[in-house]
C-alpha cells in the first residue's frame, strides 16, 4: 500500500459498495488492530500486516448482553443486603421500645420500608410508628414503691390508751408519748429512704436495708428536726388551753362538781389532763410535717403487729389498759405527776 507522507487508503468492498479508512501520516504510530464487526462498512487493517480475524457481531451482543446482566445481579444483590440490614435495624429498634414512632426519620410515620412483608399503617415490628403490642411490652416498668397500708383501728385504740394513761400519769405519759414520736418518726424517715433509693435502682437490691439501718443516726437527726414543728403547735395548744382551764379551776372561776363531790375535785383535774392530753397528740399526728410519723406509725404497726390477728391482739390489749386506767381513776387513784416536780399552781 502507498505511503510517503501522504494518508493512504485501503479499499475494502462491503455491502456492494466501497469504502474509505484513513490511515495515520508517515512518522505516526501505526494503527493496531482491531477487531472488525462483520457486515459493518469499515475495517481498519494494521500497517505491513495482514488483515485481522473478523469478529461475528453477535459475539459482540453476547458480551454486552452478559455485562449487563452481571450488573444487573450485582445490583439485586446490593439491593437485598441492604433491605436486610433494614430489617436487622428495624428488629433492633422494636426491642427496645421501638424508636420509630413520632419524628421517625424520612417522613416514615406508620408505613413500611420496600421488601418488609408489613403492609403499610400496619403495626408490625418493623414498620415505622408508635411502638404497640410486643414492643411495648418489651419496655420494663418503673418500681413503685407501695404505700404502707393504713391501720387506723390500731392507732385509735392506742390514742385511748393514751389518753387515759394522762389523766393518771401526766409525766410518764409525756416522756413515752415524745420517745415513740421520734422513734416512729425515724422509721417513717428511714422507710422512705429506701423506697427511694430502691425506685431509683429499679427495686429491692442486696444490703439495702443494711445501709438504712447503718444510716439511723442520720435519720433520727432528721426525725427530730422535722418533728419541732408539731410539737411546737401541741406545746402551745396545751399551755394555752391547758394552763386557762387549770387557772379557772385552781381560782374557782370554774367549778366542776364530779362524782358527787363539792367543789373542783381531783376528778375535775383528771379531766383536764386528760383534754390536755388529747389536744397534745391530735396536734402531733395531725399537725405541721406529721405525714411522715403517721407512715412511719404504719411501718411499726405492721411489723410488731402484721396482719389481721396482729391488730386484734394490739386493739384489745390497748382497749384493756385503758379499761384499767379508767378504773384507777374513778375509784380515786391520785394522779402521780413524777418525773414532772407536781401540778402547776396558778393562783
Amino acid at each position: 500500500m502507498p505511503a510517503a507522507g501522504a494518508a493512504s487508503t485501503a479499499a475494502m468492498p462491503a455491502a456492494g459498495a466501497a469504502s474509505t479508512a484513513a490511515m495515520p501520516a508517515a512518522g505516526a504510530a501505526s494503527t493496531a488492530a482491531m477487531p472488525v464487526v462483520e457486515g459493518g462498512p469499515t475495517q481498519v487493517v494494521p500497517r505491513g500486516g495482514r488483515p485481522p480475524s473478523v469478529v461475528p457481531a453477535s459475539a459482540w451482543a453476547g458480551d454486552a448482553h452478559e455485562h449487563h446482566a452481571d450488573e444487573r445481579h450485582a445490583d439485586e444483590r446490593h439491593a437485598d443486603e441492604h433491605h436486610a440490614d433494614e430489617h436487622r435495624a428495624h428488629h433492633r429498634d422494636a426491642e427496645r421500645g421501638g424508636r420509630g414512632g413520632e419524628g421517625a426519620p424520612w417522613g416514615r410515620s406508620a408505613g413500611a420500608y420496600v421488601g418488609d412483608d408489613v403492609a403499610p399503617g400496619s403495626s408490625g415490628a418493623h414498620a415505622w410508628g408508635p411502638p404497640t403490642g410486643a414492643a411495648l411490652d418489651a419496655e420494663p416498668e418503673p418500681w413503685v414503691a407501695s404505700p404502707p397500708r393504713r391501720r387506723t383501728g390500731s392507732v385509735l385504740a392506742l390514742g385511748i390508751a393514751t389518753v387515759a394513761a394522762g389523766t393518771l400519769y401526766p409525766g410518764v405519759t409525756l416522756v413515752v408519748l415524745v420517745v415513740t414520736l421520734l422513734v416512729l418518726r425515724t422509721v417513717g424517715v428511714a422507710g422512705e429512704a429506701l423506697d427511694r433509693r430502691r425506685e431509683r435502682r429499679g427495686g429491692p437490691a442486696r444490703g439495702d436495708v443494711a445501709r438504712v439501718v447503718g444510716a439511723t443516726p442520720w435519720h433520727g437527726l432528721r426525725a427530730a428536726v422535722g418533728l419541732l414543728p408539731s410539737v411546737v403547735v401541741a406545746a402551745s395548744a396545751v399551755v394555752v388551753v391547758g394552763g386557762v382551764l387549770w387557772w379557772a379551776l385552781q381560782t374557782d372561776r370554774l367549778v366542776v362538781s364530779l362524782g358527787g363531790s363539792e367543789g373542783n375535785g381531783p376528778r375535775a383535774y383528771a379531766a383536764v389532763l386528760g383534754l390536755a392530753t388529747l389536744l397534745a397528740v391530735l396536734l402531733v399526728w395531725f399537725g405541721p410535717l406529721g405525714r411522715l410519723t403517721r407512715a412511719g406509725a404504719r411501718r411499726a404497726l405492721t411489723a410488731v403487729a402484721p396482719g389481721w390477728s396482729g391488730a386484734t391482739v394490739l386493739v384489745a390489749a390497748a382497749l384493756a389498759v385503758a379499761g384499767v386506767l379508767v378504773v384507777l381513776l374513778l375509784t380515786g387513784q391520785p394522779t402521780t405527776w413524777g418525773p414532772l416536780p407536781g401540778p402547776p399552781d396558778l393562783r
